[in-house]
């Protein structure tokens, strides 16, 4: 067999090829680049898919909320132990019998005249409207509040929207409420 000789002068070149080529550095850099891009393009459009599911999540709870609080009310009435909400209603008196509006005022079994209304964009409640600076807000972004009322049978239909980035979230409920005492 014969004898494989490595000559010295070839390993200790001086001008042998240590590094990289500026080709070779470019398509690393190249490729990197596109790697990180494409993670920053993604994570950005995860987090924006996040705020608007996080959005319409809150308004549907918010208008959820709200139309449990109108139906059923609010604060239980301590000598009865009844809700005061608009089921629970002895007499309405606004809106008018056939006739619908934003507001709608009511008389719970307590003798305590109560309303609902529209206020801007804010679904406002009076615990006691001949008391004055006790109403708060039950929620906001409502772009409509609508109460139908046909004799004991009270239409509500509230429709909450917001904003987020470029896109308009929508949330719409509305409910038929048999009054019980009316």
């Amino acid at each position: 067999m014969g004898k494989l000789y490595v000559s010295a002068r070839v390993i200790n070149n001086p001008y042998r090829r240590l590094g990289f080529t500026a080709v070779e550095v470019l398509i690393a850099l190249v490729i990197v680049t596109l790697v990180v891009t494409i993670a920053v393009v993604i994570y950005l459009m995860a987090n924006t898919a996040w705020q608007e599911a996080s959005a319409q999540l809150a308004l549907q709870r918010n208008a959820a909320l709200s139309m449990e609080k109108m139906t059923r009310g609010i604060e239980v009435i301590s000598t009865t132990g009844a809700r005061c909400g608009i089921r629970e209603a002895e007499a309405i008196s606004a809106p008018l019998d056939g006739s619908s509006g934003t507001r709608i005022d009511f008389t719970g079994l307590d003798s305590t005249e109560r309303s609902f209304y529209l206020n801007e964009a804010q679904l406002m409640y009076d615990p006691d409207t001949s008391a004055s600076g006790d109403e708060y807000s039950l929620t906001g972004n409502v772009i409509n509040l609508q109460f139908t009322r046909n004799g004991s049978i009270v239409d509500v239909t509230l429709q909450l929207q917001r904003q987020v980035r470029e896109r308009t979230m929508d949330v719409n409920l509305s409910t038929t409420i048999k009054g019980r005492n009316l």
